[in-house]
């Protein structure tokens, strides 16, 4: 309280001279020349935190929609120096695999036939994802990898007796990831695939190979892939072939 505004409340209420200040008077003179500063600083961190609580929120369901709608962005065929070349792909498949499979010698692979289909991020590395014919046209092979590592592998101990051949394709190491994959019968030149929601998509191709990498809705309940359609060059239909991935 400044001199002069006490001055004029003491000249509007004036006392005997020798009578002491009343303690309410007092009081309201320190009350009123108390800083204020502390009392806005405090409230100043309540409403930041409140803030900062609401960010945080947003952030968090930002996060969890991103994550759920999370696809990658596979490179279909070629290669890289990232990936691992041919010869080591079979060298690691012979060493470790070659009794695995019943009714299918892996040695039988036709290493000319071999090739990358597709290659993608996951949280553990590079996946890759090969194919390669076994010798004499009696089946083929998938075979992924982590790295340099081999991640898996399956094949068909003989053609499938399927209008549209085909397997599929998972790993523990690449989350919600499927891929599809198979050969392509002639007169077919490529392959496209249905799903749940009625989605048509266009398999990659490249003869005598087809490839589609799923992720995000694709591998969820109403979206997933429940049909393959094999068409020849002028678009007519070669054959249609259900297909199961819900397990």
């Amino acid at each position: 309280m400044s001199p002069e505004l006490v001055q004029r409340l003491h000249d509007a209420n004036p006392v005997p001279a020798n009578e002491p200040v009343l303690q309410d008077e007092a009081l309201l003179a320190r009350i009123v020349a108390t800083p204020r500063h502390g009392s806005d600083r405090s409230s100043g961190r309540a409403g930041r935190r409140r803030i900062l609580v609401v960010l945080a929120g947003a952030l968090i369901l930002i996060g969890g929609l991103t994550a759920a709608a999370f696809t990658v962005a596979p490179r279909y065929f070629g290669s890289d120096d990232e990936e691992p070349t041919p010869a080591a792909v079979l060298a690691e498949i012979r060493r470790l695999a070659n009794e695995d499979q019943p009714g299918v010698d892996l040695r039988d692979i036709d290493p000319a036939g071999l090739v990358r289909l597709a290659a993608f991020e996951t949280g553990g590395g590079l996946a890759t994802v090969w194919a390669a014919p076994l010798r004499e046209g009696s089946g083929f092979c998938d075979v992924s990898t982590i790295g340099s590592e081999l991640d898996g592998w399956a094949c068909t101990a003989k053609r499938v007796s399927t209008a549209v051949p085909w397997m599929g394709s998972g790993s523990s190491a690449w989350g919600d990831i499927r891929v599809i994959l198979g050969q392509l019968e002639p007169p077919a030149v490529s392959v496209t695939v249905r799903f749940e929601d009625g989605t048509i998509r266009e398999a990659s191709t490249r003869g005598p190979w087809w490839v589609h990498v799923m992720s995000g809705d694709e591998t969820e309940p109403g979206h997933r892939p429940v049909e393959l359609t094999a068409l020849a060059q002028d678009g007519s239909i070669v054959a249609n072939q259900p297909i199961d991935l819900s397990h």
